[in-house]
């Protein structure tokens, strides 16, 4: 008989392991571990000859899987030639022999230990690639290696009946059986459109509550949660399968996704599951790997009682078991879903029951006493995987365990802890109320949710006591302290008093009363102030104007807001008046008048905290600005919790740098000022030069400033390209609002400003500005991580939400709420706007009160801190995959080089979704595209990356996403063609691989038809025809022809090859 390995064609599951196995290299993620503890006395020759005769029987455990052309072919050995043998070792070594990895073009695919752990007490240990053994392979395994024991022990060889068939001869029956991928009657072709019709625009990915990001290469490292579904909820469980004619299976797969679903997934639930792909007797003793993965595809949509949900399940797994057929290989390269290394094809989530003990399984050794040893495997294929176990049904007194296995690279134990606890609740909802709609089963445990309610901090003492009051008594008591400073000088506190009630006295005298509205035209400084004092006096609600805005702005808001007068400071008196007569009911103009001593008796304060004190407009989506009112009490509790927060008090010196439309403008002018500080009115063109700001807040002693981060962001840019860093000696607190603040920024303020705390600040207009803040512990910020907004102010109730206002739980993403006296008026004049933003608030205890929806999508941390995960509009869809764009803007900030990023998604040329990447900084493309690559799933990678000078900035110095440049496209038809002699040959081996013509260098292998083992021949013939030895995983990371070019350029480089030759 020949020594030569014999040679069939792989199956389709060898091809997949094979693919793995040159894509990621060999992992012990697909290790299968048997450990089979023996007590008694061992006959150790016995055992390995028993050990061999199995091997001998199943020729897959003799396989090993080598190329030809390009293509998997199973290498079936002779027993002589497996050189394997019973290896002793030391127990301490077991756990890492365990693990070791197979490579499966060389390793025997199974490898055998014994472990003495005391005289007549041994440890056999079974070690397999998941290939050659899979979980139904156990029984004739096991079963085998008893009889071949027992033979060898009375010194014969076993005398068991040859098998029928070899797992060779099911890979070529399983080829014959499917037929021709081109016969459109044959069995793999109708079950083929049978998955594609069902699978049509599957999500790409589910929206888990991950504690990190997805890295860009899965790790597959993991761990488990184990625990007993109670027996009560056991039978119940079987009541419902019994009732609605399902399998336990069905019902446990139903509470999966409804649970799923509820976490914020969606209603469109895919996971996987197991078959034994065992459909012929002849299978069943074999050991191999013949297990089929299902895609399982719940529809949760339309709010379904659990019972009906079960019905759904069914309906859809009796389907998927007639098309159990097709292989899950021949699945994915038809649908050909988008490559990401970072994740699991068509489904994260795998779901499986298995019947039978699996901890208690003896396994007859002759003279032994035996036992299967439970192992702990710290791998995880997917990101969660719930493997269920029932030893017999609940009425025969069965039990039912879970083990929850899950990806430590996406979650901390906490949130696996917190998954089982939910599956649970889930699981005694469905059980007590199976008719209770999905949508409905509460999640939030209600002792945590009475808890955060409880936990809210109250508001701020003393709202009554307002503003103009608190003013006046700090005018009273330090008449000629320092009150404001601007470009005209200082401002005594008595003067910027006598002045506000000089201003309130002629709106009296006007008619002015409580409610009216009043604007502003001005700039920071004390006229503008006195002016808003005088406002609030006369109890009329202060509206600030832009005096850089267009006219016709300026007079649509005025007609907008009904104000029949305008107040303006000396400076821009002309342009108030000029303004107002253009407009078709022309406000009364009034100048705000230097200050004058205070009379004897000042005006009294008309008003209550209840009244309004200002009215904002900002950008609406329909085009129309909103017209933001915020209550006294409002803004009074901001003020006090701000000052509280920062250490504000007699003599600090605030910053007042914030456009006066910008709500952060009021706590800038009026915190200071209500405990007796002094405020310092930046001058525009300070403003907008952020270097220059810092050098004035270190020339004028500041001691408390806040900027929105990008101010921040460029102030940083500028002193790491050379700009002297300002001498800032008094400041105490740098605070940030307005814009997401990346951990990045926070850790570069942290090294050049150590001992001046950075605080994050978190509030919408409508909510009188600040509602969440936190001090950034910038030492303790991992790369990965998203800077928290902090925890409630004192007034503020925020809450997380779902689309049916029902309480989101520590860790779920949700929508922020907003309740508490922070909450403002509504939007002026508009009852539509404001019937859609402000609801009733469920969660209070006061009549009337009403919530506020941000549309920010927020969850709380186990530290009870806020995290900002982006606007629900910045959530967008690609390759049915929802992505969070703030996520890759994270990445793309992360390259060396790039100084700040926005991404976007546009429409492409042909209709569909992409991602478009702005970015400043001198980066060449292909660097940000290389480092993209290795962090981010190719899915995620933009495919335009534009370099700009600058990002286009708003009034309020925020990002104006709507003002970046169109996106630049490339498309086929413009793309270009091939040139040199390399770039030709390229296209023609893309071409032949392909089945393609006309490929140029944009065109992208995996758009163009490519799959997983087309990129294993098409890295084939590149290493053949340049003389490399480059991997696959090279045609993930460089896609296109023109990217797979410059690729090889490096790899000539790295090898010493002249790269000459091919050009």
């Amino acid at each position: 008989m020949s020594a030569e390995p014999a040679e069939y064609p792989a199956s389709f599951a060898q091809q997949r392991f094979w693919f793995f196995n040159r894509l990621e290299g060999p992992s012990s993620a697909y290790n299968v571990q048997v450990v089979l503890e023996l007590r008694g006395p061992l006959d150790r020759a016995a055992l390995e000859a028993a050990v061999l005769d199995v091997v001998e029987r199943h020729e897959s455990l003799r396989t090993i899987l080598g190329e030809r052309d390009g293509e998997p072919c199973q290498r079936v050995l002779q027993s002589a030639a497996t050189g394997l043998g019973l290896q002793p070792l030391a127990a301490d070594l077991l756990p890492a022999e365990l693990d070791r990895p197979f490579n499966l073009d060389t390793d025997l695919p199974i490898r055998a230990f014994l472990v003495e752990e005391a005289p007549e007490q041994h440890a056999l240990a079974l070690v397999m690639h998941h290939v050659v053994c899979d979980g139904w392979s156990m029984t004739p395994l096991l079963g085998d290696l008893s009889t071949a024991y027992a033979a060898r022990v009375a010194g014969s060889a076993p005398g068991w009946e040859p098998l029928e068939v070899q797992y060779a001869d099911y890979a070529l029956w399983q080829r014959e059986l499917l037929g021709d991928e081109d016969d459109p009657d044959g069995l793999g072709t109708r079950q083929l459109d049978y998955w594609v019709k069902t699978l049509d625009n599957l999500p790409g990915e589910l929206e888990l509550p991950y504690d990190r990001v997805r890295p860009a290469v899965a790790g597959y490292r993991g761990g488990v949660v184990s625990f007993p579904v109670p027996a009560e909820l056991h039978a119940g469980l079987d009541d419902i399968a019994q009732q609605t004619g399902a399998s336990l299976f069905m019902v446990l797969q139903a509470a999966v996704a409804a649970l799923l679903s509820r976490l914020g997934a969606g209603p469109d639930i895919p996971v996987g599951t197991v078959v034994a792909g065992r459909t012929d007797e002849a299978l069943d003793n074999l050991v191999g790997g013949f297990v089929n993965t299902l895609v399982l595809r719940t529809d949760v949509s339309g709010a379904p009682s659990f019972r009906e949900l079960v019905t759904r399940v069914r309906e859809t797994c009796l389907a998927a078991y007639d098309h159990q057929d097709l292989p899950f290989e021949r699945l994915v390269e038809k649908l050909n879903p988008a490559r990401v290394r970072s994740r699991h094809p068509l489904f994260q989530v795998m779901v499986k029951l298995h019947n039978g003990d699996e901890t208690d399984a003896e396994v007859p050794l002759t003279g032994l006493t035996t036992a299967l040893r439970p192992i702990d495997t710290d791998t995880a294929r997917f990101d969660l995987a719930w493997d269920f176990v029932e030893t017999a049904p609940s009425a025969q007194s069965g039990e039912l365990t879970a083990h929850l296995s899950y990806a430590t690279d996406l979650f901390d134990p906490e949130t696996a802890e917190q998954l089982r606890d939910w599956l649970l609740r889930t699981l005694t909802v469905a059980v007590a109320t199976p008719e209770l709609s999905v949508a409905l089963m509460p999640l939030a445990d209600e002792a945590e949710q009475r808890a955060l309610l409880s936990g809210f901090p109250l508001p701020e003492a003393d709202l009554e006591h307002g503003v103009v009051e608190r003013i006046r008594d700090h005018a009273a008591a330090r008449p000629d302290a320092v009150a404001v400073i601007d470009e005209q000088g200082t401002t005594s506190y008595v003067a910027l008093v006598g002045r506000a009630d000089r201003v309130a006295r002629t709106l009296a005298e006007s008619g002015a009363d409580r409610g009216s509205v009043v604007a502003v035209l001005g700039s920071r400084g004390a006229a503008v102030i006195s002016g808003i004092l005088g406002i609030t006096t006369v109890g009329a609600v202060y509206l600030p104007l832009d005096p850089l805005a267009p006219d016709a702005r300026v007079q649509a808001l005025l007609a907008e807001a009904g104000a029949a007068r305008l107040l303006a400071d000396p400076a821009h008196l002309e342009q108030a008046r000029r303004i107002a007569a253009s407009c078709a009911r022309p406000p009364l103009v009034m100048p705000i008048e230097a200050g004058a001593e205070p009379p004897a008796a000042l005006m009294e304060v008309r008003g209550g905290p209840d009244d309004l004190a200002y009215v904002l407009f900002t950008s609406g989506s329909t085009g129309k600005p909103k017209g933001a009112l915020v209550r006294r009490r409002g803004m009074l509790n901001n003020c006090l919790n701000q000052a509280s927060a920062t250490g504000i008090g007699i003599g600090t010196v605030v910053a007042a740098s914030a456009p006066l439309t910008f709500d952060i403008s009021m706590w800038q002018m009026f915190a200071p000022l209500i405990f007796g500080g002094t405020v310092r009115a930046v001058p525009d063109d300070v403003v907008r030069d952020p270097c220059a700001l810092f050098d004035l807040a270190g020339a004028d002693r500041v001691d408390m400033m806040q900027v929105v981060p990008s101010v921040l962001q460029t102030a940083l840019d500028e002193w790491d390209t050379g700009a002297a860093p300002a001498p800032l000696l008094h400041l105490a607190c740098l605070a940030t609002v307005g814009e997401a603040l990346p951990a990045s920024l926070c850790r570069r303020w942290s090294a050049r400003y150590p001992t001046i705390p950075l605080v994050n600040c978190y509030g919408p207009t409508e909510c009188s500005d600040i509602v969440a803040r936190t001090t950034i512990p910038a030492d303790n910020l991992p790369a990965d991580s998203r800077t928290p907004i902090g925890r409630a102010v004192p007034g503020a109730r925020l809450y997380v939400l779902e689309e049916n206002l029902q309480w989101t739980p520590t860790g779920i993403a949700g929508e922020l709420w907003i309740g508490g006296i922070v909450v403002g008026g509504g939007y002026l004049g508009d009852a539509r706007r404001t019937a859609a933003a402000f609801l009733a608030d469920p969660y209070a205890d006061e009549p009337g009160a009403r919530m506020y929806r941000t549309g920010d999508l927020v969850r709380y941390r186990r530290d009870g801190q806020l995290e900002y995960l982006g606007r629900r509009d910045h959530q967008v869809k690609i390759h049915g995959q929802r992505i969070e764009l703030g996520e890759i803007e994270h990445a793309l900030r992360s390259v060396a080089g790039v100084l700040a990023a926005v991404v976007t998604a546009a429409d492409g040329p042909a209709g569909q979704k992409v991602l478009v990447g702005y970015y400043l900084g001198e980066v060449e493309q292909d660097t940000i595209r290389a480092e993209l690559a290795r962090t981010l799933p190719e899915s995620m990678v933009p495919r335009v990356l534009m370099g700009l000078e600058s990002f286009p900035l708003n009034a309020n110095s925020k990002l104006d996403r709507k003002a970046l440049p169109a996106p630049l496209f490339v498309t086929r038809a413009e793309g270009r063609p091939a040139v040199t002699r390399r770039e030709k040959l390229l296209c023609e081996i893309y071409e032949e691989v392909l089945g393609a013509a006309g490929v140029g260098l944009d065109d992208h292998f995996f758009e163009l038809g490519g799959h997983s083992l087309l990129a294993v021949r098409l890295i084939h013939r590149i290493n053949a025809v340049f003389g490399l030895d480059m991997g696959v995983c090279m045609v993930f990371e460089w896609p296109t022809v023109d990217e797979m070019n410059a690729l090889l350029n490096r790899a000539f480089a790295e090898r010493g090859i002249a790269p000459e030759q091919w050009d």
